[in-house]
């Protein structure tokens, strides 16, 4: 594997292809009603969802080897490395959200934000932020609560371990992004389960 824009561009085509839980619930008819928490169990019975972060590991695992590569080949290209996942990211959570959009909720492709914790700021720190928050959600059945307790794992977690500033600040940023857009546009973040088309 080389610092080629051909393993971006792989990525890309991996995480802007519609994911199949957008997917699936586009096709029930059911976006206007889209109000449900799910459960832990809702959440991970959905087997769209296993295949969905079998993809995204996949895509983001290509983007972080992609940019260590070419950050060791130019150390100063270190920005473009992280400008360049934070777009690929976001655009692809635009693209899942719309797909799926009403005026009171928004899709969240949750299997790209694990993902995302997962391997950008190195993933022990991502897996042990993932546990810790998915824990924690289960634990209080309040999933909605997933994306931003995520987000300040990965913060503090950063700090004590001591793990690069910039990459967590990326982690951080991409995971947090669609609890801002949710805020600014005043809708709800509703995450893929079979509680969704069931209910």
């Amino acid at each position: 594997m080389t610092s080629s824009w051909v393993w971006p561009a792989i990525a890309s085509v991996l995480l802007w292809t519609p994911l199949i839980s957008t997917i699936m619930i586009r096709r029930s008819g059911e976006a206007k009603r889209l109000t449900w928490a799910p459960s832990a169990r809702a959440i991970t019975s959905y087997w769209p969802n296993w295949a969905d972060l079998i993809r995204c590991l996949i895509a983001l695992a290509t983007l972080v080897r992609w940019g260590t590569l070419v950050r060791a080949e130019s150390p100063d290209a270190g920005k473009l490395v992280l400008l360049t996942i934070i777009a690929i990211a976001v655009m692809s959570f635009f693209i899942q959200a719309y797909l799926v959009l009403s005026r009171r909720t928004l899709f969240v492709p949750l299997p790209l934000f694990i993902a995302a914790a997962v391997f950008v700021p190195g993933w022990d720190l991502g897996v042990f932020a993932v546990i810790v928050s998915w824990a924690f959600c289960a634990a209080s059945k309040k999933f909605d609560l997933i994306i931003p307790i995520l987000a300040g794992i990965l913060m503090v977690g950063g700090i004590v371990l001591g793990t690069s500033r910039i990459d967590l600040v990326v982690a951080a940023f991409i995971v947090a992004f669609p609890q801002l857009i949710a805020f600014m546009s005043r809708r709800r973040l509703v995450l893929p389960s079979n509680a969704v088309l069931s209910h």
